[in-house]
């Protein structure tokens, strides 16, 4: 009977991860906003600022952009069914609250988050101190040259982010072979990109991330990637097996591929202030969760899980 109790309570100090949902990273994204505000202000400069710019409170209770509501989903979802309990875990360039929310629910897990702009890894940095995160590393570091050793990760997250690796043309190809060379074998990279029928690409003028157009001529922003492209630059650079090959479908507004609904109501502080509280719901109306292409009529995000053969080593 002794041996039976002193089983159980070994088993109890074990300190299982939390189940992760979007509600949970919904959460800890109030609480880190407003923590951050409370911290930089004096009591009645913070209540001055919510009079004169009421859109700081809709950017407090909306953290989560309207796409990212399903793209997290997939991603808290395919964690919860490949690697509930993975013993190291690398984020290349999520927005910040996903790797966030996957150190909290995972106390005992290292997890390295990695981007390029070094405003988005002082934000986690702040995040790290707001929730007393030991286990979260934030690094500014390049998706093309990892600064990490061969098979250091059983699994890799990466939300929205190959699409933007310039240049162009086969941009994010080296950060691709990256992610085979830092899984461990068996280990599982979760992956989100935006996807067309007919392959595409957006450009832009200004700031795109760490670069910047001169002269006001347009460059890189994001490709859309069509069925070829994601198997040959993703998967097969990658030199992992392609698990699964699911996408989510906006439904109910343009077929026009190149018009969304997230270009209508999340571009600008007025649009935010107006359909940010809406984007749970909106996002439940126009886009469905992962789904095989066949049933989609207009695929939107493609959602990839890829693995590392076990035996094959970097």
């Amino acid at each position: 009977m002794n041996d039976k109790f002193a089983i159980r309570n070994r088993k109890s100090e074990i300190k299982a991860p939390c189940a992760i949902g979007v509600w949970e990273a919904w959460r800890l994204g109030v609480r880190l906003a407003v923590k951050d505000w409370a911290s930089r202000r004096t009591i009645l400069r913070r209540c001055l600022s919510i009079i004169r710019h009421p859109s700081y409170l809709i950017t407090w209770l909306t953290p989560i952009s309207y796409t990212r509501q399903r793209e997290f989903a997939f991603v808290f979802e395919n964690i919860a069914r490949h690697k509930p309990c993975p013993g190291a875990i690398l984020d290349i360039s999520s927005p910040k609250l996903l790797p966030v929310t996957v150190a909290y629910t995972h106390p005992e897990t290292r997890l390295d988050s990695i981007d390029i702009v070094e405003g988005e890894v002082l934000w986690t940095t702040k995040a790290k101190t707001h929730l007393n995160l030991s286990n979260l590393t934030p690094t500014v570091a390049d998706a093309r040259r990892l600064p990490f050793d061969n098979e250091q990760f059983d699994l890799v997250t990466s939300v929205s982010v190959f699409e933007h690796i310039a240049p162009e043309k086969d941009g994010e190809v080296p950060a691709a072979q990256e992610l085979g060379r830092v899984l461990t074998p068996g280990g599982v990279a979760l992956l989100t990109v935006p996807f067309a029928r007919v392959y595409f690409a957006e450009h832009r003028t200004g700031r795109v991330y760490e670069r910047v157009s001169t002269e006001g001529e347009p460059i890189f922003y994001q490709r859309f990637y069509d069925l070829d492209l994601l198997k040959q630059n993703l998967a097969a650079a990658s030199g992992l097996q392609l698990v699964s090959l699911n996408f989510i479908e906006e439904r109910f507004f343009s077929p026009d591929p190149h018009r969304h609904l997230a270009n209508y109501i999340g571009k600008t502080r007025g649009q935010r202030l107006t359909f940010g509280l809406f984007y749970p719901l909106l996002a439940r109306i126009f886009l469905s969760g992962p789904k095989p292409l066949e049933y989609c009529k207009k695929p939107y995000l493609a959602c990839l899980v890829l693995r590392k053969t076990p035996g094959v080593s970097s």
